[in-house]
């Protein structure tokens, strides 16, 4: 038998099915090791053990158990400061790591930026912007999983206001992306789908 602890939150048919192990068939430590990894890979656990129940005594079968610790469901990331490029600068991140058991991931974070110090004659006309024009910020709105056995797949809404000494842009993206790791020390990215909507602003006096 196959026995799972410490999986309060997320679906046993899920880890079941990424561990791969079945009563009844040979248990070999190389079959253990890929099981933790496939586990670990989901992204929602800290640690995951699998092995025999009192390996030390001899039988010819034996309950396998498989001890996990789950990393928090949710975390909420903050940050702030100022400087004088950026002015009054500060952000967030939420993250959901696996939405309802699912090992499927949500985040929603945003980095805001607004100037307080303008020099010289070349910032007159970023000056006179409306708000919501020298707020620089970058949001991004995603979800991603691993689910898919040795991929994980991400899909990302992003959106950024940016202003330079002399123009600024707005940029609207959606990005799609995989990352495969074959094995530990390799991993290979993909983004085939990268679509960006960009429009750029001059800062120029009227005469100019």
């Amino acid at each position: 038998s196959v026995r799972i602890e410490g999986a309060d939150h997320t679906s046993e048919s899920l880890i079941r099915e990424r561990l791969q192990l079945h009563p009844g068939e040979l248990f070999t430590p190389s079959l253990a090791r890929a099981a933790e990894d496939g586990l670990m890979a989901l992204g929602v656990f800290r640690s995951a053990r699998v092995a025999m129940v009192d390996a030390d005594h001899p039988a010819r079968t034996k309950a396998i158990l498989v001890s996990l610790s789950e990393r928090p469901s949710h975390y909420l990331e903050t940050n702030e400061g100022f400087s004088t490029g950026e002015g009054i600068r500060g952000g967030f991140e939420y993250g959901w790591r696996s939405i309802f058991g699912s090992a499927v991931a949500f985040r929603v974070g945003a980095q805001l930026a607004y100037p307080v110090l303008f020099v010289g004659d070349v910032l007159d006309d970023r000056r006179d912007l409306p708000f919501g024009r020298q707020l620089e910020r970058n949001a991004v709105l995603g979800v991603s999983t691993s689910r898919f056995r040795g991929i994980r797949a991400e899909l990302n809404l992003v959106h950024a206001r940016d202003n330079e000494r002399s123009f600024g842009y707005d940029k609207n993206g959606i990005v799609v992306s995989g990352t495969w790791r074959p094995w530990r020390p390799l991993s290979l990215s993909l983004s085939p789908v990268d679509l960006e909507n960009n429009t750029i602003e001059l800062f120029v006096s009227e005469n100019y």
